[in-house]
C-alpha cells in the first residue's frame, strides 16, 4: 500500500513505540495500513455499497417520515415548543428535560428556524442528521490516517453515514447519539496521535452530551495504566463538562441541578433491559419481578467484567498499535452496555460506530459492523415498530456473536481474521 512521504512523530508507550506520519491533510498512523494479506475493497466495490445503503435509506425515510414515535411527541416536540414559548435563552435556566444543556442548546438554536416555516418534527430530525455528517469527519480522519485515497476516503465516509442504523436513529428516530459518538471516535483519534490534552477535552464533551460515555470507561483506565494517556490530562473531562454548563448556570439553572443531572437519568425506569439486545432482555422475560436482585447483581457482574478487561487489556495489548487502541475502544464500547442493566435499544450505537472504524483500517471485519448493526435494528423494531419481542431477541444473538468476534480478535496473537476472506 502506498504511504505518503513527510516528517514522522513517535508516540511511546509502555512496550512500543507509535509512529505517526503527517502530510497536508494531517497525521497519519503506518501502524494501522493494511497488512498485504488484506486488501483493499476496489473503488467500484465501494460505490456499489454506497449504492446500495442509499437505496435502502431511501425507502426507509419515504414510510418512516410522517410516523412519529413516542420520544418525538412525548419528549423532544414538547422541549422544542417550551424553548419557544419560554425564551431560547431564558429556557436553558429551566428545568425542563432530562438531557444534558448541550443537547438543549442545539435545540435552542434550531428554533431559529422555526421563522422559515419548518415543523419542529423536521428542525428536531435535521439536528439529528446534521450530527451524523459532523460523525463522518472523524471517519474521514481515519481513512486518510490508514492510507485510503481522498477519493476513496470520501466513498468510506459517505457509507458511514449512510449506515441503515445511522439513517433510522437520526431521520426515524430524531435521537442525537451520532454527536456524542463523533467525540468518542475523535478521543479515539487523538489519543493514537498522542494529544492526551485535546483528547482528553472531547472525551469531556461527549460526557457532557451523555452519560453513555461511561461505557468507554475500561479503555481509559487502561490507557491510564500504560501511561498512554495521564492522570492530569485526565483532569480536562470534568473541566470541559463543567464549561459546557455555563450558558445553562448563566441562564439561571443551579449548579446543583446541572451536576445530578444523569443521577437523575439513572433512577429512571423500572426495566432490566429496555430492548437492549443484551442478556438482561431474556432475564426479565423468563424472571418477571427480578428488577431489583438484576440490579444488584448486574452492577457487580458489571464492575467485575470492567476490571477484568483492563487487566485483560494491560496483559495482552501492551502493544499500543493504533489498530489495536480501535479494537480495545470497540470492545469496551460493545461489552459494557452487554453486562449492565436498564440498558436501552440506542446504547451499542457507539461500538457500531467504533467498529467501522475498525473495518477502516481492516476491511476484512466488516462482518463485525454488518452483526452491530442488525443487531441494533432489530432491537430498534420494538420501540419503533412496535414489533414481537422476538426481534429483539435476535438482535441480542448476534450481539453476542459479534462481541465474541471482537474478543477473539484481540486474542489472536497474529491478528488475522482469515475467515472473513471475501
Amino acid at each position: 500500500m502506498p504511504t505518503r512521504m513527510g516528517s514522522f512523530k513517535t508516540l511511546t508507550s509502555l512496550e512500543s513505540p507509535i509512529t505517526v506520519q503527517y502530510d497536508s491533510f494531517g497525521p497519519s498512523m503506518p501502524d494501522m495500513e493494511r497488512k498485504q494479506s488484506d486488501p483493499p475493497p476496489n473503488f467500484t466495490r465501494l460505490v456499489l455499497v454506497l449504492a446500495f445503503l442509499v437505496a435502502i435509506d431511501l425507502d426507509v425515510v419515504r414510510i418512516f417520515w410522517r410516523n412519529l414515535n413516542y420520544d418525538l411527541t412525548g419528549y423532544l416536540i414538547p422541549w422544542y415548543r417550551f424553548v419557544v414559548e419560554h425564551g431560547r435563552f431564558k429556557a436553558l435556566g429551566l428545568n425542563f428535560s432530562d438531557y444534558a444543556p448541550p443537547y438543549l442548546y442545539l435545540l435552542s438554536i434550531g428554533t431559529l428556524a422555526d421563522r422559515l416555516g419548518f415543523d419542529p418534527m423536521t428542525i428536531i430530525r435535521g439536528i439529528a442528521v446534521a450530527g451524523n455528517a459532523a460523525a463522518g469527519v472523524p471517519v474521514m480522519w481515519f481513512a486518510r490516517a490508514c492510507g485510503w485515497s481522498r477519493e476513496s476516503a470520501i466513498l468510506i465516509t459517505l457509507i458511514f453515514i449512510a449506515l441503515p442504523e445511522m439513517i433510522v436513529n437520526s431521520l426515524v428516530w430524531g435521537q442525537c447519539d451520532a454527536i456524542y459518538t463523533l467525540f468518542l471516535m475523535a478521543f479515539v483519534y487523538f489519543v493514537i496521535n498522542k494529544r492526551g490534552m485535546v483528547a482528553a477535552m472531547v472525551l469531556g464533551v461527549a460526557f457532557a452530551f451523555k452519560l453513555q460515555t461511561v461505557f468507554i470507561g475500561p479503555f481509559v483506565l487502561y490507557l491510564l495504566l500504560v501511561r498512554v494517556l495521564l492522570w492530569r490530562e485526565l483532569l480536562l473531562v470534568p473541566l470541559t463538562y463543567l464549561l459546557l454548563m455555563v450558558p445553562a448556570a448563566l441562564a439561571g439553572r443551579g449548579w446543583g441541578d446541572l451536576a445530578t443531572i444523569y443521577l437523575r437519568q439513572a433512577s429512571e425506569f423500572k426495566e432490566l433491559s429496555l430492548n437492549a439486545p443484551n442478556p438482561y432482555l431474556i432475564i426479565q422475560r423468563i424472571l418477571p419481578g427480578s428488577f431489583a436482585i438484576g440490579m444488584r447483581v448486574g452492577l457487580v457482574l458489571a464492575v467485575i467484567v470492567a476490571l477484568a478487561l483492563v487487566a485483560t487489556f494491560v496483559r495482552h495489548g501492551r502493544e499500543s498499535s493504533p489498530e489495536r487502541l480501535v479494537l480495545l475502544a470497540t470492545i469496551s464500547l460493545a461489552v459494557m452496555p452487554y453486562v449492565l442493566p436498564k440498558m436501552h435499544d440506542r446504547y451499542f450505537f457507539p461500538a457500531g460506530a467504533m467498529a467501522f472504524l475498525l473495518a477502516v483500517a481492516r476491511p476484512r471485519t466488516w462482518p463485525i459492523v454488518l452483526l452491530i448493526q442488525t443487531a441494533d435494528l432489530c432491537a430498534y423494531t420494538r420501540f419503533l415498530l412496535n414489533a414481537s419481542l422476538s426481534w429483539a431477541h435476535h438482535g441480542f444473538i448476534l450481539m453476542t456473536f459479534a462481541i465474541g468476534l471482537l474478543i477473539w480478535l484481540f486474542l489472536d496473537k497474529d491478528g488475522d481474521v482469515y475467515f472473513f476472506r471475501l
